[in-house]
């Protein structure tokens, strides 16, 4: 599964509209700060809920970073150790005026995929690769091009 940065096709507009030196370079700052935020966001785990603890013998349950568990009715513990561990999967990487975040966990377009997200994950908080790029595009975009442009013109 990969994501890849590109809601910042406006700030892209913006930036290429103003003439002066440096402003590819800012472009460049903006996804290099981008892509390690957005990696961030998409390794969060929403909060463990039931379905994540045992609840006595006989119970199943799903164990965050190991799989399916389960309790037999004499309270022996079992289970098979199945997770690719998504949230430590993430990678991240500026090029120039892309930036990419990926995982190879094959089941993340299952847990985290716009398109593919079974809706028992939706319905347990799990967000999306979208959803993910979309808050961080609201929440700090504006900030990071005012702070480039302003390094860009102290410079020039």
């Amino acid at each position: 599964m990969e994501v890849e940065v590109k809601h910042l096709d406006r700030a892209r507009r913006l930036l290429l509209s103003i003439s002066g030196p440096g402003l590819r370079q800012v472009l460049r700052d903006i996804v290099k700060q981008a892509t390690p935020e957005i990696m961030e966001r998409m390794a969060v785990y929403p909060p463990e809920g039931p379905w994540n603890r045992p609840a006595g013998p006989g119970s199943r349950w799903h164990q965050r970073l190991w799989g399916p568990r389960w309790m037999t009715k004499k309270g022996e513990l079992r289970g098979r150790n199945t997770s690719e561990q998504l949230q430590k999967s993430w990678h991240a990487r500026a090029q120039g005026p892309v930036g990419r975040v990926w995982t190879g966990v094959t089941y993340a377009p299952f847990v985290v995929g716009s398109t593919e997200q079974a809706g028992f994950h939706g319905r347990r908080g799990w967000h999306t690769e979208e959803k993910v790029a979309r808050s961080w595009v609201k929440e700090r975009l504006q900030t990071i091009v005012r702070v480039a442009l302003a390094r860009v013109l102290r410079i020039g």
